[in-house]
């Protein structure tokens, strides 16, 4: 074989079937084995940005490792983004970009740039393939070092060599790359002694405790602790359960803010994210994570534990001896009372243009239950955050890296891998124009998502910050294209809302249609309220 047939077949053993990514003449051997390759599936998209983001919202989405492709120079440049989300979220990835020939290394020649340095910040494997047989050896470890790290790795690959034959070894996948450290049963007697103590207890819950909720509440009941969410978690938990609060942090729950600040003990499950400038410092912190590097990126914990989530769970249940006195529930139950008696409020705003709040409401009405939804980044995400009512759906947002554009890439890739769920991207209209190029793929590869865009034709968040602390909001402004007209020219359907009476059944029709639809919400930049 030649090495880009090597480089697919090694893919093929470490379970990879899907890559995204975007031609270009440093890599046309590798795309051209690509095109009648049986083991994966390329998924052609018209930014590299768009690949990248893929391929981390995948991991996010699926556990897998996310393969990107693109060739060298400026597409390699234009992986960065979706590389360090990532990094910054501690998913696994493997970027692979092509490279002028191996006699072009070092010299003036066109798009030539050290591209393990340029990615070696946001990766923790960079390396060049500078021998056509050390690519099983090159390769193997770059996706060893992703998958055992949980971090992005990234291989470059002269396009010489791509052609070259291969007579090197093809490596399997280690059984072992995600075994996961286990802290030994009395350690876990040992915190729910320490649970069982607690007066006043609270449940966090981050990404990593999202896909054990069930196991989770039943730790809730018995312990009757309150659970709050962070936003990833947010839509997971059935909102309607008398001890959710929901979310915190920008916009979120009072109840959540309020009953953390009274607690004593918190039992933190999956969250790598400590809400510290909403609570108190005097707080007894217990976390529970698979991953023992998260267990120092929060504040000072009293206890850890590692392993997974959901058997460390179901142990602490059965072991958990003492369950919060009656008077904590009462104020639990007071402070929801309070909140869901505000949110209300919140959600029953009307008018035209749409009060953001009312595009969430628009959602909590038609969404289902078990849809995935994908989220970019400014004040939709915090009235999101703030006012959405979860009864079991997925979300996939950039939580650390905080990129504008994530939200269509991500529900690419979410109708990509779940065809058979609906897929919905709320997104800003700043953040959308930035990868609305890929809309054209959507329907290209026919993937029903749906597309709501809250357009306040500005920067809101931005602006709103800029106001509140003495700045001229200048360069918030938006110019935005109809994107009614451009869903519909790209050949997909398109709507337009302007009265939030019209709102609901427009996104029933949107979420009924068997196309790619962008539904243009017409809003204010009016700013989520901020907790109490």
């Amino acid at each position: 074989m030649i090495v880009a047939q090597a480089i697919l077949t090694q893919l093929a053993n470490f379970g990879v079937k899907k890559i995204y990514g975007l031609v270009g003449d440093h890599i046309f051997q590798l795309v051209h084995e690509l095109s009648d390759c049986p083991h994966h599936t390329f998924y052609p998209v018209r930014h590299e940005e768009t690949a990248s983001l893929m391929a981390s919202a995948q991991a996010k989405l699926t556990g897998e490792i996310g393969v990107c492709l693109a060739t060298g120079g400026p597409g390699a440049v234009h992986l960065l983004n979706g590389v360090a989300d990532a990094y910054k979220d501690k998913v696994p990835l493997l970027a692979i970009t092509g490279q002028e020939a191996t006699k072009d290394l070092g010299t003036e020649k066109k798009q030539v740039i050290n591209q393990t340095s340029l990615f070696a910040g946001i990766t923790c494997f960079s390396e060049q393939i500078v021998h056509q047989q050390a690519t099983g050896d090159v390769l193997a470890r770059a996706l060893s070092e992703a998958i055992a790290n949980s971090l992005p790795a990234h291989i470059v690959i002269p396009k010489d060599i791509l052609s070259q034959p291969y007579t090197g070894q093809i490596f399997a996948s280690s059984p072992y790359l995600n075994t996961l450290p286990q802290s030994p049963p009395e350690v876990i007697k040992d915190a729910a002694a320490r649970l069982s103590q607690a007066k006043a207890p609270v449940i966090l819950v981050g990404k990593g405790g999202t896909v054990d909720s069930q196991e989770i509440m039943q730790l809730a009941e018995k312990w009757q602790a309150p659970v709050v969410l962070t936003s990833v978690a947010k839509a997971m938990f059935h909102h309607d359960h008398p001890l959710v609060l929901g979310g915190i942090g920008d916009g979120g729950s009072e109840a959540a803010t309020n009953i953390m600040n009274r607690a004593d003990v918190v039992l933190a499950i999956g969250a790598n994210w400590w809400p510290e400038k909403y609570l108190s410092t005097n707080l007894t912190i217990i976390q529970l994570d698979s991953n023992p590097i998260s267990l120092a990126t929060n504040n000072p914990i009293a206890f850890g534990l590692v392993g997974d989530i959901r058997s460390m769970v179901e142990q602490l249940t059965k072991l958990i001896k003492k369950s919060a006195p009656k008077g904590w529930i009462e104020e639990v139950n007071k402070e929801r009372a309070n909140w869901l008696e505000l949110i209300n409020q919140e959600l029953a705003q009307a008018g035209t243009p749409c009060p953001p709040a009312s595009i969430i409401d628009g959602l909590n009405k038609t969404v289902a239950s078990d849809a995935i939804l994908t989220l970019d980044v400014g004040d939709h995400f915090v009235w999101f955050n703030r006012l959405f009512q979860g009864s079991g759906q997925t979300v996939l947002l950039s939580g650390k890296w905080r990129t504008l554009g994530f939200g269509l890439p991500a529900a690419l890739v979410a109708k990509c891998h779940y065809p058979d769920k609906q897929v919905v991207a709320l997104v800003g209209d700043g953040g959308f124009v930035m990868t609305m190029a890929d809309f054209i793929t959507a329907v290209k590869l026919n993937l029903p998502i749906t597309v709501v865009v809250v357009n306040n034709k500005s920067f809101a968040m931005e602006q709103n910050k800029m106001v509140s602390q003495g700045f001229t909001p200048f360069a918030t402004q938006l110019t935005n294209p109809d994107f009614k007209l451009f869903a519909e020219s790209c050949g997909g359907v398109g709507y337009t809302v302007s009265d939030s009476h019209e709102l609901e059944e427009t996104l029933q029709r949107a979420l009924a249609t068997n196309k790619p639809c962008i539904v243009d919400v017409h809003t204010d930049t009016t700013p989520p309220p901020k907790p109490k």
